[in-house]
């Protein structure tokens, strides 16, 4: 049985309102994965910002990366969130 596709994040109370603690699910529907993230709350804007330009200015990808996806280089846990055009 195929899993239900979606994203889903909850925001943690932490340190606000500078700092947000965010647990971050996500399912392709075959599989998911889980992720307990740390940012400044100005991340959230930054994020925003950019995927509206995606939007706005008919973009082929957005790219917000946190860490490496080196494990060497990595500090705790890496984030890529891409968006891209399908079809």
């Amino acid at each position: 049985m195929k899993m239900k596709q979606y994203i889903k994040i909850t925001r943690c109370p932490y340190e606000e309102p500078h700092h947000l603690n965010l647990i971050i699910e996500a399912s392709s529907g075959t599989s998911k994965g889980q992720l307990e993230y740390y940012c400044n709350a100005t991340d959230l804007k930054d994020i925003s910002y950019g995927i509206s330009q995606f939007l706005d200015e008919n973009l082929d990808e957005y790219k917000y990366e946190i860490g490496s996806e080196d494990p060497e280089k990595r500090f705790a846990h890496y984030l890529k969130i891409r968006i891209y055009k399908h079809d």
